[in-house]
């Protein structure tokens, strides 16, 4: 599978292989349950991913990300 391209928040190009975008287009129309599981904890483990990629960016860019309130919402 090839990499799909998008834009960083600077404007350098960093790539995402396609096999993840793939599962997380997928999430939302699982053919059976063991598949739904698994998209589920792969979204999960991107979501998470990308927050903390969010925090590194943020605080090289000078904000005080500890008294940032995050979401508030429960899952």
């Amino acid at each position: 599978m090839g990499l799909r391209s998008t834009k960083s928040f600077q404007g350098r190009q960093t790539c995402i292989d396609s096999r993840v975008a793939y599962l997380l287009d997928r999430g939302s129309h699982p053919v059976n349950t063991i598949q739904a599981k698994y998209l589920r904890g792969e979204e999960a483990l991107l979501t998470q991913a990308q927050a903390f990629t969010f925090l590194v960016r943020d605080q090289r860019l000078g904000a005080n990300v500890g008294s940032a309130q995050g979401p508030t919402w429960f899952r």
